[in-house]
């Protein structure tokens, strides 16, 4: 099997956070949709053997609902045009099951920050964003430990018993995180009420 890359982007420190995870279209994590061969859409040089690449991370979406409640959305994603399957050869059933698996780790540490975004104080709305940029920063510095960790005991998904044992951990994981998908808006109230200028 090849190896395999994955490119992690990051949510911009720009205000508000309107940049999404690279460019193109974005598959949002789902307990009922698997990603396929198809869902890789990058280009890559027709010379040599492909190799897979894909583009996951932790994306965070706020909107102000009202001057003293700000939403917090907060997804895992797969970005289609920056992932790249690998040639022909390694398409193949295990291939895919391990970028899956990853996928479902990226969802793991989304649902984690999903649970600590409540846990902090937002004086102010820009407040907000400074603080939520930071915990989400570590959120995706995290999975991209792990998810090399993940690699290097799988055997980038060779070690069958390797992939067994990960594909156990992602999925006890994500039940101990059940209470956080991303189906409940996160809100988060803001203490200092902005008077408006007159």
């Amino acid at each position: 099997m090849k190896k395999v890359y994955v490119v992690l982007f990051f949510v911009l420190a720009s205000f508000p956070f309107s940049s999404m995870l690279g460019n193109g279209d974005q598959i949002y994590w789902d307990a009922m949709k698997q990603i396929t061969w198809k869902d890789f859409k990058k280009d890559e040089p027709k010379t040599g053997k492909h190799k897979v690449k894909s583009a996951l991370g932790i994306l965070i979406l706020p909107e102000q609902k009202d001057d003293q409640t700000m939403i917090a959305n907060v997804y895992a994603a797969f970005n289609k045009e920056n992932s790249a399957r690998p040639d022909a050869d390694g398409q193949t059933d295990d291939a895919l099951h391990h970028e899956q698996t990853r996928f479902d780790l990226a969802e793991v540490h989304a649902r984690m920050e999903r649970k600590q975004l409540p846990d902090s104080t937002y004086k102010t709305i820009g407040k907000f964003y400074i603080i939520a940029q930071r915990i989400n920063k570590q959120a995706n510095k995290d999975f991209m430990d792990e998810s090399a960790k993940y690699d290097d005991e799988t055997k980038m998904g060779t070690d069958a018993a390797g992939q067994k044992k990960w594909d156990q951990y992602v999925q006890d994981q994500l039940t101990k995180y059940s209470s956080y998908t991303s189906d409940d808006k996160i809100e988060l109230p803001i203490e200092k009420k902005i008077t408006p200028v007159k």
